[in-house]
């Protein structure tokens, strides 16, 4: 179920060059993010309703994961520094997000 949730964000996330590659040339940059908000909402609502998943309420109950392509322990320190649980580095591999997942 997490897998299929982070996965359905890669999509959204990858919807950029879409908006990009059809030709919005003359519309601003914030109707891309608007875009992508809306696709956001509109799958994954009803995801989080059918499965009733928990919404986090405060700060701690958010778990978050840098994905970064700097893998060194200043980096990792940083990421730390800054709030994130987690610190991935390109490329990653299936098993290292499901061990990433099975902990949040």
């Amino acid at each position: 179920m997490k897998i299929f949730v982070w996965l359905l964000l890669c999509l959204i996330w990858g919807t950029t060059w879409i908006f990009i590659k059809i030709g919005l040339q003359d519309l601003p940059p914030i109707t891309f993010a608007v875009a992508r908000f809306l696709l956001a909402v509109i799958l994954l609502v009803p995801i989080i309703a059918i499965w009733k998943l928990p919404i986090p309420k405060t700060s701690r109950e958010w778990r978050l994961i840098a994905l970064t392509g700097y893998g060194q322990e200043s980096d990792r320190k940083k990421t730390r520094d800054a709030g994130f649980q987690h610190h991935l580095v390109k490329p990653v591999d299936l098993e290292a997000i499901e061990a990433v997942l099975g902990e949040v």
